[in-house]
This record gives C-alpha cells, sequence and structure tokens, in this order.
C-alpha cells in the first residue's frame, strides 16, 4: 500500500480475475483521452475485447493502481518499451501517474534494459510534457502505422530515457 497526495493506493500485479474491470477502464479512459487525438476508424475500433486482448498479451509485465476497490490507473511494458500509462481522471494531478511511471521504470531496468522507450502521439502535447517532466527527451517524430488497420498512419514522439 502506498499514499500519493492523500489517497491510498495498492500497486499490484494484473492478476487473471482482474482483466475484465480493467479491460473496461482502459476502454474508458483511452476513448477520454486518445479517441479524439485518432483517425475516427481508429477510434471506433477500439472497444473493450481489443483492449482486453492487449492486456492479456500484457499481463505480466503490467501494474495495477487500486484506490479501495476501484482501478485507479496502471501501466504496462514490453521489454524496454513503455506501452500505457492510464490514469483515471479522478485520479489525475495526484501524482498516480508518477508512482506508475516510476514502477515500470524501476522493473525494465531490474530485467536488464538500459534506454528505455516510448511513442506518444504528436497532439499529445500534456503527454510528451508529463514524460520531460520525469526525465524522458524527445528522440525523433515517426510514422506509425495502426496495429488493426495499417493503412491508417499516425505521427508520434519517440522518447526515450538513458
Amino acid at each position: 500500500m502506498g499514499k500519493v497526495r492523500g489517497m491510498n493506493f495498492k500497486i499490484l500485479p494484473l492478476w487473471s480475475n482482474d482483466l475484465v474491470p480493467l479491460s473496461q477502464f482502459y476502454h474508458l479512459v483511452w476513448h477520454e483521452t486518445h479517441a479524439p487525438l485518432q483517425d475516427r476508424r481508429v477510434a471506433a475500433s477500439r472497444n473493450v475485447e481489443f483492449f482486453g486482448a492487449r492486456l492479456r498479451r500484457w499481463q505480466n509485465n503490467t501494474r495495477v493502481a487500486w484506490h479501495n476497490s476501484l482501478v485507479a490507473g496502471f501501466v504496462s511494458w514490453d521489454g524496454a518499451a513503455l506501452d500505457a500509462l492510464f490514469v483515471g481522471p479522478e485520479f489525475r494531478s495526484a501524482g498516480l501517474g508518477a508512482t506508475l511511471l516510476a514502477t515500470a521504470e524501476a522493473e525494465m531496468l531490474k530485467r536488464g534494459q538500459t534506454e528505455l522507450c516510448l511513442d506518444c502521439v504528436l497532439e499529445n502535447e500534456a503527454g510528451r510534457r508529463f514524460y520531460e517532466g520525469h526525465g524522458w527527451r524527445v528522440l525523433k517524430v515517426a510514422d506509425c502505422a495502426d496495429e488493426k488497420l495499417p493503412e491508417i498512419i499516425t505521427r508520434h514522439w519517440v522518447l526515450v530515457k538513458p
């Protein structure tokens, strides 16, 4: 149990019985924060099942922040790549994002990764500022094909943390 700005959180691995509530959380928060930055076809393709499949792939590399019995946020990574970091609206600006980021970074480093990376949609200025405020730097801008609709290209910042 940890305390972040007066709120108690438990940060735990993603267990199989938590896949459904976390998939629902991921779907809701992604559509709130990322759908407006995407091609409408990408947003339309992102249903709860899509997010559940992602989380099943990332299950061993995901940590979930719980506040009482509510999902407050989560972070996922694969090797040296930070794949997802989402915090529920009622828990933003409380330091939880920074705590989840630090948790993932520590896990990646513990597993032998030396240069961490992530990509952030170009229009996500708040996300880029958040990562830069935690020691990440923009390496380049890249065109990324959507994983489900590869004909759709979205520009992303590629950030690294040596």
